[in-house]
């Protein structure tokens, strides 16, 4: 998946598939070359919490954000380099609390994927009072 067609086209495939998701749209698209693109895709799942997802391709490397958010974010995994201080940067994870902490992703989509759908699953699956 090095293209902005394939690496797309999986990933609304996979939130297509997913049955908390009722709607998905590609919100950004944009190619530089071949070998360097840009998308944002947003998935509507239970009312009112949306997962966006950021990828920036180039030469091989990927540039990710997964953001879980409602009126304000929730949780998010991405791998900026602004959190250099954990073992597992730049991969790190924002929680619920709003710190910055070591995340299981390694910028493989594949891989990461099923991470972070279990971890939004987990999230949705408490109870109201307690998601914010």
């Amino acid at each position: 998946m090095n293209t902005l067609a394939s690496l797309l086209g999986w990933v609304v495939s996979q939130l297509q598939a997913w049955t908390y998701v009722t709607k998905v749209q590609t919100l950004e698209t944009e190619s530089f070359d071949e070998h360097q693109f840009h998308f944002k895709v947003r998935a509507q799942l239970t009312p009112p919490f949306i997962l966006q997802i950021r990828f920036y391709y180039n030469q091989g490397y990927l540039d990710y954000a997964y953001q879980l958010f409602n009126d304000g974010p929730l949780l998010r995994w991405d791998n900026k380099e602004d959190a250099t201080d954990l073992p597992t940067a730049p991969h790190h994870f924002h929680n619920e609390q709003s710190e910055i902490v070591e995340s299981p992703l390694n910028g493989d989509p594949v891989r990461d994927g099923p991470i972070v759908r279990e971890a939004v699953e987990h999230f949705l699956s408490k109870p109201l009072s307690s998601n914010p």
